[in-house]
């Protein structure tokens, strides 16, 4: 239930979250990122190199917002938009390579514990990729649109797996 519901988040959702710092300080790449900040004149930028789960370098520079003096900070939030697909694409496509997770392996193989609309279980990684599997798009987030979003309550990680279970129950 666990592996597929990690499944489901990186399917789905893609969310970025702060992998664990482990009992050694992090390198610091405040330098490079000032060196590429300055370079391409965005305001500021945060960054954070991972090895084996473990942040091993990790960095901010800059400002909050261009003009004004609030500086960037590592843990300040950060909206990636459109940049989920992409990133969750790369990360399935390196998984796919094990038998279990391959593009043509249906949800209802992938997600076996977790409750779906019949349309949703033929449905294949490969459709998620492709934008065809029939999802909603949610491009427009707020409380009166979209409030299973904001009443969700528990971990990221318990708030993706009931906000996938409702997504899979949705009408196509």
């Amino acid at each position: 239930m666990q592996h597929a519901h990690t499944l489901a988040a990186a399917l789905f959702l893609s969310t970025v979250g702060v992998v664990g710092l482990g009992a050694q300080t992090p390198a610091s790449l405040d330098a490079l990122l000032e060196q590429i900040r300055a370079r391409t004149g965005v305001p500021g930028m945060v960054a954070a190199a991972v090895k084996d789960g473990k942040i091993v370098a990790l960095g901010a520079r800059g400002v909050r917002e261009l003009g004004k003096p609030e500086p960037i900070l590592i843990d300040d939030p950060f909206l990636i938009g459109s940049c989920t697909k992409p990133m969750t694409r790369l990360l399935y496509a390196r998984l796919s390579s094990r038998p279990d997770l391959g593009f043509e392996r249906t949800l209802a193989q992938l997600l076996p514990s977790v409750p779906m609309r019949e349309e949703y279980q033929r449905a294949t990684a490969a459709d998620l990729m492709r934008h065809t599997a029939g999802l909603q798009p949610y491009t427009r987030i707020n409380p009166q649109l979209t409030p299973i979003i904001f009443e969700l309550t528990g971990t990221p990680m318990e708030k993706r797996n009931r906000f996938i279970e409702h997504l899979l129950m949705e009408e196509p």
